[in-house]
């Protein structure tokens, strides 16, 4: 028996593993509904991030903090906090609900039903912190509510009360309560006791309702299940429909009048479909890492999928003395280029830095100029810049380049001159074609593109044209503006051209019509796009890329910083490029945020062995980690594993002394995870 497992190799990132691990059915974004991070509020509203993730939904769903002040000068509300570098206060990403005391009334509130029917599957995911001063609420009759649906009724609860329950050795137990309301008029709970002093830490919550024995004829009414931890700790089989419900309360019960969470809540999700166990433990194990849900489901998007170029311009894979920045898309899961080469980077203009290996145009001074990593390509407005020789990109099939830049205008967006500086250009010495060119340019006073309109620069300032440009093989020439105001242009922006072929290709006569479309994206908002319907036309022929000047590299200098560059042969989503402007901003890069894939292997000592396999660098060694859950990888990786091409392969046995990795663990039953790690 062979089971052969596709994984993407992750690279080290600033000293941190990343694994591979084996192949789940589904992506935790399949059928996310409702995500409150609790991440900077904006007025005091939370909103619903499942819609950055594609979800439609209802258009209401959003967390309303209540008991909710401005603090001085800020449009941040409490019930919140933003103390990201204390882990007791903020579970992951920059902020929580934090509810701060038992009679304050602090508590967040959806309007809409992020969970459509709560009749079919669903799952709910919250990490909850208490504040019970140690005494985990013990012998105090207290109710403090982590999460209640909304209304009169309560088909979806839980909570934690005091008891005066003690366990054999006189400790303290505090209940766990998960509670349900039913159309037959019981209110059915599960009770599972933590001690006392074990209550006032972080714990991850997962609810979900199995619906698949549901059966009006037989009484069969699914069941309900509770997990603490990554484990399952309780089931209640109900009895009944449940009754509707009005929206979820976070920090009270339905009525929203009593019963106030005191200590912190963060990270919910909820999903209608049942999520894996091997979905359950991951949530569990990126809160411990004090990982967000929005970064696992943005782990899972499929950004290697036809990912032809990736420079990064950091650490040991930018430049070295060679002054070469090596393209990294296969090291990372991507493809090989259109072009038969590997398309890496040469510098010029640029000398050596005192005392380091990087070349200038290079900057290691991360703070200011990079974004995310430790270095980005500096650009100095006079004869820096950078050449990608020959073509990563076939112009006949729907492309999209992203970048990020941060241009050095002095504040004035080359308002009112002549300026014109390229981030990125197609390459050509006769100065002739430019089938995909992005820049920024001066222009006069005049009213600001959207979406900065509806951020309240409603009449005419100083601007700066950030431009898309491209041309086809008949000569057309599309472009597309931007203005922003110039008091924004000296930020990073995230800069993203897509070429897409709307209903078709060309055929192999060349006498297919189809539609050409550029889509032009800043900062995750589309902001605007130009359509072309013709016969026989394509993109111009690719000469290969400049970073930081125009096709010609002899002017129209960037000055600014340049990072994250790269390039695919398919356009990519909507979800995708949001997700890669909240990445880079968070100091996300598109190499660390590779695709992780999980799969498990069920042991068959009768088999003789496995076959795992995984994309790959040719000549590159590799280390293999074995586990028997998704939570726990202490054991150590066994290195020396060397690639012979770009997809490598090694067996995975139970037999000693046997070719590959040897696994004793594959005779003991029960399920074994793999990852895989690049060493060097």
């Amino acid at each position: 028996m062979k089971l052969t497992a596709y994984l993407r190799s992750l690279l080290l990132a600033g000293g941190a593993l990343w694994g591979l691990t084996l192949n789940t059915p589904a992506a935790l974004l399949d059928n996310l509904t409702g995500y409150y991070s609790f991440s900077s509020p904006v007025n005091g509203v939370v909103p619903n991030s499942a819609r950055a993730f594609g979800y439609a939904g209802f258009t209401n769903d959003s967390a309303i903090l209540y008991t909710a002040t401005a603090l001085p000068g800020s449009v941040i509300f409490p019930p919140w906090t933003n103390n990201a570098t204390d882990p007791t206060v903020v579970r992951a990403g920059n902020g929580a609900l934090s509810c701060q005391a038992a009679s304050a009334g602090d508590y967040a509130q959806t309007t809409d039903l992020p969970l459509f029917s709560i009749q079919d599957d669903w799952t709910i995911s919250v990490w909850f912190k208490p504040n019970t001063a140690g005494t985990g609420l013990f012998n105090t009759g207290t109710r403090d509510f982590v999460i209640e649906t909304a209304g009169t009724t309560a088909p979806i609860s839980f909570g934690i009360r005091g008891t005066t329950l003690t366990d054999s050795n006189g400790v303290g137990q505090c209940d766990f309560q998960f509670y349900s309301m039913l159309v037959d008029g019981t209110s059915p709970s599960v009770d599972y006791y933590v001690p006392t002093n074990q209550v006032d830490q972080w714990h991850h919550l997962v609810i979900d309702y199995d619906a698949e024995d549901v059966s009006l004829v037989t009484n069969e009414f699914g069941m309900m299940n509770g997990y603490i931890d990554g484990q399952l700790v309780c089931q209640l089989a109900p009895t009944d429909l449940f009754v509707l419900y009005g929206g979820f309360n976070f920090g009270t019960y339905r009525s929203a009048n009593g019963r106030w969470w005191n200590g912190q809540i963060d990270e919910a999700a909820m999903w209608e479909r049942l999520l894996t166990t091997n979905e359950i433990a991951a949530l569990y194990q990126a809160g411990t890492n004090e990982e967000t849900v929005g970064s696992l489901v943005n782990s899972e998007t499929s950004l290697t999928n036809e990912l032809v170029a990736y420079w990064n311009f950091d650490g040991s894979y930018g430049p070295t003395n060679s002054w070469v920045v090596t393209n990294q898309a296969v090291a990372i899961g991507g493809i090989p280029t259109y072009d038969t080469g590997p398309a890496n980077l040469t510098l010029y203009g640029g000398e050596y830095g005192a005392g380091t290996l990087y070349t200038y145009p290079m900057s290691t001074n991360a703070a200011q100029v990079s974004v995310p990593g430790d270095a980005a390509l500096l650009g100095n407005g006079t004869n820096n810049y950078v050449h990608i020789l020959g073509n990563p990109l076939d112009p006949q099939k729907d492309l999209t380049v992203s970048a990020w830049f941060l241009p050095n205008t002095g504040g004035t967006g080359y308002a009112g001159t002549s300026t014109r500086a390229f981030v990125f250009e197609t390459s050509d010495p006769t100065a002739t074609y430019a089938p995909i060119s992005f820049g920024i340019r001066g222009t006069a006073v005049q009213n600001p593109s959207w979406p900065y309109v509806n951020a309240g620069y409603t009449n005419p300032v100083p601007t700066c044209d950030f431009q898309w440009y491209g041309m086809f093989n008949d000569s057309t020439k599309p472009y597309a503006d931007t203005w922003v105001p110039a008091t924004l242009s000296d930020q990073w922006h995230h800069v993203v051209q897509i070429y897409h072929c709307v209903s078709g290709g060309l055929t192999g006569s060349n006498s297919a019509p189809y539609t050409n479309e550029m889509q032009c994206w800043l900062d995750g908002v589309n902001t605007t796009n130009q359509y072309y319907t013709k016969t026989n036309v394509s993109l111009s022929l690719i000469q290969g890329f400049n970073l930081g000047t125009y096709r010609a590299a002899s002017a129209r200098w960037f000055n600014g910083s340049i990072d994250e560059v790269a390039m695919w042969q398919r356009a990519l989503s909507s979800n995708e490029i949001v997700a890669l402007y909240t990445n880079g901003l968070a100091g996300y890069s598109v190499l660390s945020y590779a695709p992780p894939q999980i799969l498990s292997l069920t042991p068959d000592p009768t088999a003789g062995g496995y076959s795992l396999s995984w994309q790959g660098l040719s000549g590159h060694q590799y280390g293999v980690q074995v586990s028997t859950n998704l939570i726990n990888w202490s054991a150590p990786i066994v290195t020396g594993f060397t690639a012979s091409s770009a997809k490598p392969a090694i067996t995975i046995s139970a037999t000693p002394g046997s070719t590959g990795f040897y696994d004793p663990g594959l005779t003991n039953g029960g399920p074994r995870f793999y990852r895989v790690v690049l060493q060097q």
